[in-house]
């Protein structure tokens, strides 16, 4: 992000920081074990060089070629799209901006393309771009403690797994952007019920629910290998089941971050 005035006035400054940015990701991609050393002798706080890599391990760092296939329309804008508007929200919430301007509008990739001379024969391919994140094997079914655990509630009609829009605005607004704040860890999609009816039934409706959820997630731009599905049935209450408001409480969908 960048402000429009400043990149008028310093059209030059711009493109060549962002060429020097792009040519440091080339260098940790090649060397990661001297960018760790770096990143441990420039940051405070960063203790150990295992901190470090692991920092490093934890982050996206996306290359030249990337960010060409990033920003293609046939590539992954919407996610900027995404991210924008709830930079925005933030901004606003904060009193650093008054005004709202539509995600679209913000877009200018004419410094990222003037800065092509640096990499030549670089792939702009959205075919050949590398996702996000690698998740080779699918997530494991693992009792491992969460780093953290968000409870949403989602609404499904009575004994439907189906997303309406009401419950796509919800993940939208609140789950997207924690999947991909913790993008290299795993999500663990928990489905709870409250214990009308049988239990068994109630273990297969909360599995095929958090199934949906994840799939949903799936049209965002994440990797279905990133998701451990679990369904509770009514096995892990959050309130009574002697109330209406105490059933509704345990009718959730829980997201745990579980890291790799």
């Amino acid at each position: 992000m960048a402000r429009g005035d400043f990149l008028e006035q310093h059209p030059e400054d711009a493109r060549r920081f962002l060429g020097g940015w792009l040519r440091g990701v080339e260098m940790v991609r090649k060397n990661p074990d001297k960018a760790a050393v770096l990143l441990q002798k420039s940051l405070t706080g960063v203790n150990t060089l295992d901190d470090a890599k692991g920092m490093l391990d934890d982050v996206k760092l996306p290359d030249y070629g990337e960010n060409r296939a990033f920003f293609n329309p046939q590539g992954s804008i919407v996610n900027y799209f995404s991210i924008y508007q709830s930079a925005q929200n933030i901004w606003r919430k904060i009193g650093k901006i008054s005004n709202v301007n539509a995600a679209q509008q913000t877009v200018d990739t004419r410094f990222l393309e003037a800065a092509a001379e640096y990499f030549p024969g670089a792939s702009t391919s959205v075919a050949e771009s590398k996702p996000e994140f690698d998740f080779k094997a699918p997530a494991p079914h693992s009792s491992a403690a969460p780093i953290l655990t968000k409870t949403v509630s989602i609404y499904f009609p009575s004994g439907a797994s189906v997303l309406d829009e009401n419950a796509k605005a919800v993940l939208d607004s609140q789950v997207v952007d924690l999947a991909a704040t913790f993008g290299s860890a795993y999500l663990r999609v928990s489905g709870n019920t409250d214990n009308v009816g049988s239990r068994d039934a109630n273990v297969r409706l909360s599995r095929a629910r958090a199934e949906a959820v994840a799939q949903y997630l799936m049209t965002k731009g994440f990797d279905r290998n990133k998701f451990d599905v679990v369904g509770n049935g009514p096995d892990k209450p959050v309130s009574g089941n002697d109330s209406d408001a105490g059933r509704a409480k345990n009718r959730r969908t829980d997201f745990e971050v579980i890291a790799r």
